[in-house]
């Protein structure tokens, strides 16, 4: 494909697809020399960017008539826009596009070879990076799979413990993936029983390879999701395979190992769609043999696991229309939780609101999920009553659940006064608007608010001020309220306020600015000295926006001058491009 066809990028482009810090780091990995080995393949870029893993990361960007169509890479961002690596290689691309070699498709590259040659060439490839032999193996088995006879999934199976063996949770992630994808393959041609083969070894494996170390590995969820994904497609096959009863309990009995596994593990979401696809797909006859396993796991069971398991036999027994038995079950076994609920369901209201008193001093977190139960038993009073009692000892949950109860019932007046107690036990922009909400439909917003600002006054309570006056707009107020910040306080509101004063009031802004970075340089650490490059491109924009190039000059000389013994500060004054 000819220069002239490809897409003109500017720096402009990657800004828009990149937040702020993130562009200037990769920025800063571009100047650095970070992309190697850059290549260009029809409308694909590839390369390796060293970043700080021992092995380079790999990325790729693939180019089209509008711009960038889809970007990869192999590093963990996940934080919006594209990562650092990503905006080093298109960086790369607008100032040095010759330094890409062109290389042509692999259809032209390998169409004369023969199947001798072909063959050799993967033998090569396969001694030098051993892992690609999974590729070959799952390529053999996909092609001796016959639709509607059951597949060899010995291959599937080995593959999915590898995946679990990484030492990188992307890496696990992505094998994982492709084990998904190719069961999918399987289901887009109509051969369910086939995408439930690969399914259920995926999952079953998944499951039982998710020890303490995968899951401290798996910190953002990333493996779970995908795990989750393996039980979603197993419950399609279910449904839409005509499976014999031998593979269907297989495919069960790997489901409820997940179900089982995820509240073991205290309900970390590791395959929540598995719960309802056994609810849902299991045969009444299926569905006993599943409540036998269940009752032995509950006998063993406390605590919060015992009240899941009693929850998820007794969801099942009632839709199965066995509602006596699901009430009798949670008599019989279940938590005081359950048993308590139970009762306000079936109309023993003096009964279960003792009972609920009583779990409350060592619970009170279930105050309100109790009075939403008497609500619902339609003991509005009792539920009040419940819930006051816990508000009055300065639960906010409380009041703040007695506040909405009577804005949803038309009591303007309680609503008011529960949601002004809310705000002053927890100070926050989201309890003020609240109250601001209550108390506009009484006409009385104005007073309300004055009182609650001097109340916040009175405490003393500084941050709560400062966040009000910036979810206002009233920047002229925050910067009065700046000063009265405790030294050493969990957060200065320094940034906040600058931002928000950078068009109004910039002289501020700008004296902000510098003693931010003035700080950072202070902490003497790399990073530091990064966001100090940062707060300084603010100064300098600053300094621009008030037609003061000399007295930027005159303070850039000045740091300079005073800090001309420390290289790291230098190293990332130069990489922000405020030094030369």
């Amino acid at each position: 494909m000819v220069k002239e066809k490809l897409p003109q990028l500017s720096e402009a482009h990657i800004r828009k697809l990149a937040s702020g810090p993130s562009f200037e780091r990769g920025q800063a990995y571009y100047d650095d020399g970070a992309i190697l080995e850059p290549v260009r393949q029809e409308m694909e870029l590839r390369a390796e960017c060293a970043g700080s893993a021992y092995e380079p990361y790999q990325v790729s960007a693939t180019l089209a008539k509008g711009g960038i169509t889809k970007t990869s890479c192999t590093c963990p961002y996940d934080q919006g826009g594209i990562c650092k690596h990503m905006i080093a290689l298109l960086l790369a691309y607008v100032h040095e596009p010759q330094s890409f070699r062109d290389i042509p498709p692999l259809t032209a590259m390998l169409a004369e070879r023969s199947k001798e040659e072909l063959i050799g060439l993967i033998g090569e490839m396969i001694k030098q990076k051993p892992e690609l032999l999974s590729i070959v193996e799952l390529s053999a088995a996909a092609r001796q799979a016959k639709p509607g006879k059951p597949l060899d999934v010995t291959a599937y199976r080995r593959q999915a413990r590898r995946a679990l063996q990484h030492e990188s949770p992307r890496a696990v992630e992505k094998e994982l993936q492709a084990l998904r994808e190719t069961a999918a393959r399987f289901g887009k041609t109509g051969d369910w029983l086939n995408a439930g083969a690969v399914y259920h070894v995926a999952l079953d494996e998944a499951v039982r390879g998710y020890d303490d170390m995968l899951q401290q590995m798996d910190e953002d969820g990333d493996i779970a999701i995908q795990v989750d994904e393996c039980a979603q497609g197993l419950s399609q096959s279910l449904q839409k395979s005509s499976a014999d009863s031998q593979t269907r309990r297989a495919w069960l009995e790997a489901l409820l190992e997940a179900e089982l596994a995820d509240i073991e593990l205290g309900g970390i979401d590791l395959a929540p769609s598995a719960r309802e696809a056994i609810l849902k797909q299991a045969s009444d006859e299926e569905w006993a043999w599943i409540e036998k396993r269940v009752r032995t796991v509950i006998a063993k069971s406390r605590d919060w696991g015992r009240e899941a398991l009693v929850g998820f036999l007794a969801e099942g027994q009632k839709r199965r229309g066995r509602a006596g038995e699901a009430a009798a079950l949670i008599r019989e076994a279940g938590t005081p939780e359950q048993q308590v609920l139970l009762l306000a369901k079936e109309g023993e209201i003096e009964q279960a609101v003792r009972q609920m008193r009583e779990i409350l001093k060592s619970k009170p977190g279930l105050a309100t999920q109790f009075a939403d139960a008497l609500v619902q038993a339609k003991a509005k009073g009792a539920a009040i009553e419940l819930v006051a009692e816990r508000a009055e000892k300065g639960d906010s949950w409380c009041a703040s659940w007695l506040a909405k109860y009577y804005r949803q019932h038309g009591n303007a007046e309680e609503a008011l006064a529960w949601q002004r107690k809310v705000f002053l036990a927890q100070p926050s922009v989201e309890a003020f608007k609240a109250l601001g909400e209550v108390s506009r439909k009484s006409g009385t917003w104005e007073q309300v608010k004055i009182d609650a600002l001097a109340a916040l006054e009175r405490k003393k309570a500084v941050s709560p001020l400062i966040e009000i006056a910036l979810h206002e707009g009233d920047v002229a107020r925050a910067l009065s309220l700046l000063p009265r910040v405790e030294r050493g306080a969990w957060r200065d509101y320094k940034r906040e306020v600058a931002q928000a004063a950078e068009k109004k009031h910039p002289e501020a802004a700008l004296v902000l600015y510098q003693e931010m970075a003035e700080r950072a340089i202070g902490e003497r650490q790399r990073r530091s000295y990064e966001a100090a490059a940062q707060h300084l491109k603010r100064v300098k924009a600053m300094y621009e926006r008030l037609n003061t190039q000399a007295a930027w000059d005159a303070y850039l000389q000045g740091l300079r001058s005073r800090y001309a013994h420390l290289p790291a500060l230098q190293d990332e004054m130069r990489k922000a491009r405020l030094w030369r």
